[in-house]
C-alpha cells in the first residue's frame, strides 16, 4: 500500500468514525486496517434502508465520513441526497461495483465528494478516502473562517457577549466591592492586590470574547499585572494616595462593568476606556511618587 496515503490517512481519520453502506462488505472483507484508522466504524446494508432508520443512524454515529457501495444505482443516489442534506460536513465516498453501469450513477457523482469503479486497487481506495477528507476539513475550515468573520461584524456579537456573561458580571462586581471595603479599611498586602488583579484578569478575558471590546481588555490585563508585581517595600507617606486613587479604580470598574453588561446604560466601552486609562496613569504616578503628566481634572 503507498505509504504516503496511508500516512496522510492516519492524521486524517484520527478521532473521526465512518459508516460503510456496502450490500456485499466488500470492504469490510478486504480493507479492515483502512477502517481501522478511523476510531470508530460500522456498517449497514444499502438496499432499502428507511429514510427513518438512516436518519437515526446519522443521529446516533454522528459519521464524519460515508462510504456507499451498492449494485442498485437509486439507492446510492437516494443516499447521499439524504446523508448531503443532512450534514453538508460528512465526506461521500460511493465505489461503484461495475464501471460497465457507471452512465447510472452520475447523479450519484455530482452529489458525493468522491467516487471510484471496481475494479480497482485497496490503494485506490485509500487515496480516494484521503482525498474525500482532506477536501471536506478545507471546506470546514474555511466556513468556520466565514462564520467568524461574519461573528466580528455582526452588531449582534456584542449582546451575546453580554448576554452570556452577565451571570459572570454579577459575581465579579460582587468580589470587587468586597476587594474595595477591604482596601478602605487599610488593608494593604500582596494577597490583597492578587486578588484584585485576578479579578482583572477575569475581566480582561471576558472584555477579550468580543471583536468590539477586545481591545480594552489589555487596559485590565495591564492593571492586574501592575497590581501582581507592585513592590510594597517602596511604600511611605508620599505613596499613601496612590492607594486612595486604586480605591476609586476600584470602584469604577465595578460601575462601569454592571452599566455595561448588566444594566445595559450603554453599549460604547470608549465612554470609560479613556477615563480609566487616565485614572490608571494617576494612581501609579501616586505609587510611584512621580510628578503628573495629566491634568487633574482628567481623573474625573
Amino acid at each position: 500500500m503507498n505509504k504516503k496515503y496511508t500516512g496522510f490517512l492516519g492524521v486524517l481519520a484520527y478521532k473521526k468514525r465512518i459508516l460503510i453502506f456496502d450490500d456485499n462488505t466488500v470492504i469490510l472483507q478486504t480493507q479492515p486496517d483502512v477502517l481501522e484508522a478511523f476510531e470508530l466504524y460500522n456498517s449497514y446494508a444499502a438496499n432499502n434502508l428507511a429514510e427513518e432508520h438512516l436518519s437515526s443512524i446519522l443521529t446516533t454515529w454522528k459519521p464524519d465520513a460515508v462510504i456507499i457501495e451498492s449494485n442498485n444505482p437509486e439507492e446510492v443516489i437516494r443516499l447521499c441526497t439524504h446523508i448531503s442534506q443532512a450534514d453538508w460536513k460528512i465526506a461521500i465516498i460511493v465505489i461503484v461495483p461495475d464501471s460497465s453501469n457507471i452512465l447510472a450513477y452520475r447523479a450519484a457523482n455530482a452529489i458525493a465528494d468522491t467516487m471510484l469503479c471496481r475494479p480497482c486497487t485497496n490503494e485506490a481506495v485509500v487515496q480516494k478516502i484521503v482525498t474525500a477528507l482532506a477536501a471536506k476539513q478545507s471546506m470546514i475550515q474555511l466556513s468556520l473562517s466565514l462564520d467568524l468573520e461574519n461573528l466580528l461584524n455582526d452588531s449582534s456579537d456584542l449582546e451575546t457577549l453580554k448576554v452570556t456573561f452577565e451571570g459572570n458580571i454579577l459575581l465579579l462586581c460582587e468580589s470587587l466591592h468586597n476587594l474595595s471595603v477591604r482596601l478602605k479599611d487599610g488593608e494593604l498586602s500582596p494577597a490583597l492586590f492578587n486578588e484584585i488583579a485576578d479579578a482583572m484578569d477575569a475581566i480582561a478575558q471576558i472584555f477579550a470574547h468580543s471583536h468590539y471590546t477586545h481591545h480594552v481588555s489589555r487596559i485590565f490585563k495591564n492593571l492586574g499585572d501592575y497590581l501582581r508585581h507592585f513592590n510594597f517595600d517602596s511604600i511611605d507617606i508620599s505613596t499613601l494616595e496612590g492607594f486612595d486613587y486604586l480605591i476609586n479604580i476600584v470602584d469604577d470598574i465595578t460601575l462601569y462593568v454592571k452599566n455595561f453588561f448588566v444594566n445595559r446604560l450603554f453599549s460604547d466601552v470608549y465612554i470609560f476606556e479613556h477615563s480609566l486609562e487616565n485614572s490608571i496613569v494617576f494612581m501609579k504616578n501616586r505609587l510611584e511618587n512621580r510628578e503628573d503628566t495629566l491634568s487633574d481634572l482628567e481623573f474625573f
